[in-house]
């Protein structure tokens, strides 16, 4: 509630990022603007250009795939429009989604998140 949003019962944000978001039209990708993405167990709430807010649900996606070489994550929620986050805020995402789709143990073994393994080690 603290910047504007509310919940759903028992959902938990874990980050507000900033992310650059395009969508797939036609041949190529929109151009991206920069948006403030909450991060939470259930979903991304990624604000909109003109002021408004949308949800992309982690057990609505058919497609994930997360590249933190490259500092983004492409995810396809089968509506013919998949959305295209990067930037350096964006491991998060891949994160939460890693644990959300894989599990929890994902996260130590998932390959998308070796960068994050090899700066830490």
């Amino acid at each position: 509630m603290a910047i504007g949003l509310v919940l759903e019962p028992e959902e938990t944000a874990y980050q507000v990022a900033v992310a650059w978001v395009s969508h797939r039209a036609g041949d190529g990708w929109s151009q991206p603007s920069q948006s403030r993405v909450v991060v939470t167990d259930r979903r991304l709430m990624v604000g909109m250009p003109l002021g408004g807010l949308s949800s992309l649900w982690w057990g609505s996606l058919v497609g994930f795939h997360p590249d933190l070489a490259r500092s983004s994550v492409i995810l396809d929620l089968g509506d013919g429009y998949p959305r295209w986050l990067s930037g350096p805020d964006v491991a998060s995402v891949a994160v939460v989604g890693v644990a959300r789709l894989y599990g929890v143990t994902a996260l130590a073994e998932h390959a998308a998140l070796e960068p994050l393994r090899d700066r830490a080690g």
